[in-house]
């Protein structure tokens, strides 16, 4: 009877071991491949998202910043408009022309490749969405050097 408690405590035992060390399944990344810019034919990391407001010659402006892996790159998108990110798809419009509508229009853009070089936006269309506190970003737009592409689903940050 001792021979049979005892292998059946080394069996039970064993069996504990095997389940309670037992892997745990990876936990899911979100896929951040996706976020990401291309432009001039190099595609660069986005590794976070922030806002800011400020205000230009007594306007508030709003500016999404998508920030890029590696030193000074970054695209930043402005909207003449004051409080939070708007949502909805937008066609790229200065301020200065009388038709500008911020619900329709984003008034600019430029991306940074580094310190001392930036590229503005002449055209291009710009969808945002949120669910959540998750922000889904795309963009398609022209510089005058060439077209850029870029989508972001993550937090923005204000700043």
């Amino acid at each position: 009877m001792k021979t049979l408690k005892t292998i059946f405590a080394v069996v039970l035992t064993t069996t504990f071991l095997f389940t309670g060390c037992k892997k745990d399944k990876d936990e899911v990344e979100p896929d951040n491949n996706k976020n990401n810019y291309t432009y001039l034919d190099v595609t660069t990391k986005i590794t976070s998202g922030k806002s800011l407001v400020a205000t230009v010659v007594g306007v508030n402006t709003l500016s999404v910043v998508l920030t890029g892996e590696g030193t000074s790159k970054w695209i930043q998108l402005y909207f003449y408009i004051m409080g939070t990110i708007p949502t909805g798809s937008f066609v790229y419009l200065p301020n200065i022309d009388p038709r500008y509508n911020p619900t329709l229009h984003f008034t600019g853009g430029t991306i940074n490749l580094d310190i001392a070089s930036a590229h503005d936006l002449t055209s291009g269309t710009l969808n945002i969405s949120k669910d959540g506190d998750n922000y889904t970003i795309s963009l398609d737009g022209k510089t005058s050097r060439g077209s850029v592409k870029a989508t972001y689903v993550g937090k923005i940050t204000p700043q």
